[in-house]
């Protein structure tokens, strides 16, 4: 018969009330009292404030289970996958049921130790499609793990590449903005923005960071607004907090360039340019005389032929009189 128990609060104190919880196949989880840091209560299916667990208990009833290790586990996050993961201050945990969906239930409950690593407290978690992103509480190095049906859990280290921008340092926030291009967003202790740029399909992750001219980042979330998610940020400017957003980032114009260093030609535009002579003086470097060079402007890309009809762009970078100053961008 049901007793009508709720395991967190028989003394009515603090220390025996959870800090943590999820919800995952239509149970929610409690877990981490003061007490019993490690210890997990799963309620009954459908029945979120049911925690009876009778002497027999059917698939959909209550189940209840601890994380046992060599060293101490404290659980700071549970995180619903195709398994539920436990983050602890020394590992990362996934928990399963049997059968080919892994579905929890109170005879049917398999943890295992994934990654020797503890999490932070902060951040918590945050997921993408098809993975979980931590901090590990001690170096500050983000980790991606991917899950699947059968209680696999593969961890996948963020900074493997890109090491120096973590040593030293931890993320204090981070937000995942799916749409348009994958992109997990980050905050680093000193105020920093980070972008994650990720194809998991192709094996790249890049991380990138960006200038919030004039201010220091202290907090951001991802909101979906008009087809896409945007980032919205916490910035420091002096002593005013100020909401700000990141700009929109779907380009009309396809021909616009975000590249570092670059040159553009569509060979749109054709000044009326007559080659009298051209002059080699560094393999690099082209000295051009124009019958008209009215028109043409430092920084320019003109196009040109060479003797043999193949064409050559060049960068101008002075002009004198009818002599033009190019750097050969392409040809001889």
């Amino acid at each position: 018969p049901p007793y009508g128990t709720y395991p967190f609060m028989d003394d009515f104190s603090l220390s025996a009330r959870p800090s943590v919880v999820a919800f995952k196949d239509d149970r929610r989880f409690l877990a981490s009292s003061v007490l019993r840091p490690n210890h997990v209560e799963g309620s009954a299916v459908g029945n979120w404030s049911d925690f009876d667990q009778g002497v027999t208990p059917d698939d959909s009833d209550a189940l209840s289970f601890d994380l046992a290790g060599n060293d101490h586990q404290s659980i700071r996050h549970l995180m619903a996958a195709q398994v539920l993961l436990a983050f602890t201050s020394r590992a990362t945990w996934a928990v399963a049921g049997s059968g080919d969906l892994g579905v929890l239930t109170p005879t049917a409950i398999a943890a295992r130790d994934v990654l020797p690593i503890g999490s932070a407290h902060y951040p918590a978690p945050t997921k993408s499609d098809n993975a979980f992103f931590m901090v590990e509480d001690k170096g500050g190095r983000p980790y991606a793990i991917t899950t699947d049906g059968n209680g696999s859990a593969v961890p996948d280290d963020l900074s493997i590449f890109s090491s120096h921008f973590f040593v030293g340092h931890k993320i204090v926030d981070w937000a995942w903005c799916r749409d348009p291009f994958l992109t997990l967003w980050a905050v680093r202790d000193d105020g920093k923005l980070f972008a994650l740029c990720m194809a998991p399909s192709a094996g790249v992750k890049a991380w990138t960071q960006h200038e919030i001219v004039g201010g220091i980042v202290e907090a951001v979330c991802s909101l979906p607004v008009g087809g896409e998610d945007l980032l919205y940020m916490v910035v420091r400017r002096g002593e005013t907090l100020n909401l700000e957003r990141l700009a929109h980032r779907v380009v009309d114009d396809m021909r616009a360039c975000h590249l570092d260093n670059a040159y553009i030609y569509d060979g749109s535009e054709d000044k009326g340019l007559t080659v009298n002579f051209i002059t080699v003086g560094d393999p690099m470097q082209l000295n051009i005389t124009l019958d008209a060079p009215g028109g043409v402007l430092d920084g320019d890309v003109i196009r040109l032929l060479d003797n043999e009809g193949n064409p050559v762009l060049a960068q101008v970078t002075g002009v004198i009189g009818v002599t033009v100053f190019a750097g050969a961008i392409s040809g001889p």
